[in-house]
């Protein structure tokens, strides 16, 4: 169902006319077809009878496809709600772990896992309306760190991941370190710009053979990274090795 109102689903105006002449054929055809079968020729001259049929059709015909384009349109906003955070606009976890699964098969990188230092005291202190907007800072921030083809998420809480496509580490390190020092927040309910601290795990792709894999290591080397004091990246194989 998908598929077809995609494909009859008219955009622009070149795709009005493709698909009004498109259904105005199957319904002369079907139509000629019937007179045909039933009476073994037309009662009408055919230029007359595709007249007739061009008047009484057009209308529900272009009815037709204002409801599919409309179909089409909602379908489109179903499919980004369900696969979107709505707080910060990132994709959401399932997204991010289908599009990273991909990139993982595909190609190599790095998986990098994120947390929001010390985040429940954001909370307690400022309110939950302040740690929104640090949640939205964050992920603003790593857009803007990332290339435009890395796989990025929310992965639940103040807790985000990062897929580098076919990255080197040092690259990875270079973007996990900017992040771990920190994020500036500005607020209408903050006395003050706050920085927001983010402690980083992270592995490259040859460290596993699974994208579950990879995240249980970023996540072993986020654990790493908290316990020496957070505010920091901990690459899996220094991790591994201490």
């Amino acid at each position: 169902m998908d598929t077809l109102v995609r494909m009859f689903a008219p955009i622009g105006w070149w795709g009005w006319i493709s698909r009004w002449f498109l259904f105005w054929l199957l319904i002369n055809g079907l139509n000629i077809g019937v007179e045909l079968s039933m009476n073994g020729a037309l009662e009408s001259p055919l230029p007359e009878q595709l007249l007739t049929t061009t008047i009484v059709a057009t209308p529900f015909i272009i009815l037709a496809l204002a409801l599919i384009g409309h179909l089409d349109r909602l379908q489109g906003q179903l499919a980004q709600l369900a696969t979107t955070d709505m707080l910060t606009g990132l994709p959401n976890r399932r997204a991010f772990l289908d599009r990273a699964a991909g990139a993982a098969h595909d190609c190599g990188g790095v998986v990098l896992m994120l947390d929001v230092d010390h985040f429940k005291q954001v909370n307690d202190v400022y309110g939950h309306a302040v740690g929104d907007i640090c949640l939205q800072a964050v992920a603003r921030r790593i857009e803007q760190l990332v290339r435009q083809h890395d796989v990025v998420g929310r992965l639940g809480g103040e807790e985000f991941g990062i897929y580098l496509v076919d990255a080197p580490v040092e690259m990875a390190r270079e973007i996990g370190e900017r992040l771990a020092r920190g994020v500036r927040v500005e607020a209408v309910e903050l006395p003050q710009e706050v920085t927001v601290t983010i402690s980083v795990g992270a592995v490259p792709s040859q460290a596993a053979s699974t994208l579950a894999e990879l995240l249980a290591r970023a996540d072993e080397a986020l654990y790493e990274a908290k316990a020496a004091g957070r505010a920091r990246l901990v690459l899996w194989e220094e991790a591994a090795a201490a």
